[in-house]
């Protein structure tokens, strides 16, 4: 009888080989077929993109926000991933791909995951090879497997003239290493894998500066081209005026705004009901603010937390055994156009999120940024690039800390005033300025392209000239 170990390592060994075949098999075929060369034609076409998210679209902001922003430079975009019938990827110039789910349909877990591995590689090939010769190819990671193998085949074998765009929103490895453990097998070969296919790209952007520098020292990646480019929030949130907010606790008022009074401070927070975010710390804080307002010289609150996960039942049923006269917590799902206007009625927005890697910024947190809330966010090495302490929120490490700085911002000659300015001012950066500025001239987009316009222009007409000058002089 084989050890449980013993077993993992054999089923690590067998999938490796299988993995090890495909990737020598494809590039072997494929060269057997001289990849199509671009004719002059192609040359003076509208420029076209693909961008790859083996995820769900609708919980892909940073992704949609490329597609979008490509669209409205001028390219035609494809935009691919997991999307229900309806999806739309928010431009007339973005064509949405759906990326087919693999149904698990009660295996075993290792059975399941080589099943998914081996389909979705199948149908990476299957909907890559459609969209040869695209211009720019811009992929997510995480996930890691089987994306960086195979746009890697795609971009050596199957269409050269495509630049690889890879942007990091975060380590796969180190998101395995929750569930399995940082000296797992399947971790140590996902680590090592997207080490080895994650180099080489025609750029890399990063979600935050440390995550640059730690693929520079850590994955040894020299890349020239290796750009943080921090999230900044859509134009979808905005702060809210007085009568939007009063509309949207109207709205609600039969659920999570039931019962409401203006005495109440309101603190929204958005999770995904993961073991990465602890909302147990929430709670913790929350009794001890409770039990530090015996006197009633405080605020209560009304606590909302939105969103859906694996732990939702579990914390539900803790939100509703918690009963402390002065807070309420309510939960919900909201959907897409209601979310950033419940997210500005807040006065505060609380981040649970303990990033994996400790690289990755929270999106929650630019949202909230984006409505003028300002955050309490649990600390993480880079999160002093996104949330500055004092200024537009609270950086807290514990429950304890937590409870002390709801009591900072809402006692008596509290400091929230000062932190809603930091967050308004943080509310007047979007986007698709930032993403213009910072990258759209690696896409041809933006003031590079206007000036090369221009010169264009100015070349064609300058040579109209002379052809003009030299028909009159021959007729002379």
């Amino acid at each position: 009888m084989k050890s449980p170990a013993a077993l993992t390592i054999m089923s690590s060994f067998w999938i490796l080989l299988v993995l090890g075949i495909i990737y020598i098999a494809i590039p072997v075929l494929l060269l057997l077929v001289a990849p199509k060369k671009p004719s002059k034609d192609d040359l003076y076409r509208r420029k076209t993109a693909f961008v790859l998210v083996l995820g769900d679209l609708d919980r892909s902001p940073r992704m949609n926000y490329h597609a979008q922003c490509l669209a409205k430079g001028g390219l035609n975009v494809t935009l691919c991933g997991y999307a229900s019938a309806d999806y739309s990827g928010g431009h007339e110039r973005v064509t949405v791909v759906p990326f087919p789910v693999v149904a698990r349909n009660g295996l075993p877990w290792i059975v399941f995951a080589v099943k998914k591995v081996l389909l979705q590689h199948w149908y990476l090939f299957s909907i890559l090879k459609r969209f040869r010769n695209v211009d720019f190819l811009v992929v997510q990671n995480p996930p890691s497997i089987p994306v960086l193998g195979m746009v890697r085949v795609f971009v050596l074998f199957m269409s050269q003239r495509t630049r690889l765009v890879i942007d990091w929103h975060n380590l796969g490895y180190s998101i395995l290493s929750l569930k399995l453990g940082p000296k797992h097998p399947f971790v140590i070969v996902h680590k090592w894998y997207e080490r080895i296919f994650g180099r080489i790209a025609y750029v890399h952007f990063t979600v935050s500066v440390a995550m640059a520098e730690m693929l520079r020292a850590d994955f040894a990646m020299n890349a020239t081209r290796m750009i943080p480019l921090h999230d900044r929030p859509g134009p979808q949130f905005h702060p809210l005026a007085d009568q939007e907010r009063q509309n949207i606790i109207k709205k609600y008022s039969s659920s999570i705004f039931k019962d409401y009074t203006e005495k109440e401070r309101v603190i929204i927070t958005a999770t995904s009901y993961t073991p990465d975010e602890d909302l147990y710390v929430l709670l913790d804080a929350l009794k001890a603010y409770s039990h530090e307002n015996k006197n009633r010289n405080r605020p209560p609150l009304r606590v909302v937390v939105t969103g859906k996960g694996p732990m939702k039942a579990e914390m539900e049923a803790a939100f509703e055994k918690l009963a402390l006269p002065d807070v309420k917590v309510v939960s919900a799902w909201l959907p897409a156009e209601d979310y950033p206007i419940v997210l500005g009625a807040a006065d505060l927005g609380v981040s649970l999120h303990q990033s994996s890697s400790g690289w990755d910024l929270p999106m929650k947190v630019v949202d909230m940024f984006g409505c003028g809330v300002p955050v309490v966010s649990v600390a993480f090495p880079a999160l002093s690039e996104l949330v500055r302490d004092g200024e537009n929120g609270l950086v807290v490490s514990n429950s304890a800390e937590m409870a002390r700085a709801f009591v900072e911002l809402f006692g008596e000659g509290g400091t929230l005033a000062i932190v809603k300015k930091g967050a308004m001012e943080e509310s007047k950066y979007k986007f698709e300025e930032h993403w213009n500025r910072k990258v759209g001239p690696l896409f041809h987009i933006g003031e590079y392209e206007r000036n090369a316009a221009r010169e264009r222009q100015e070349q064609e007409e300058e040579e109209n000239a002379l052809q003009e000058e030299k028909q009159q002089n021959q007729g002379k």
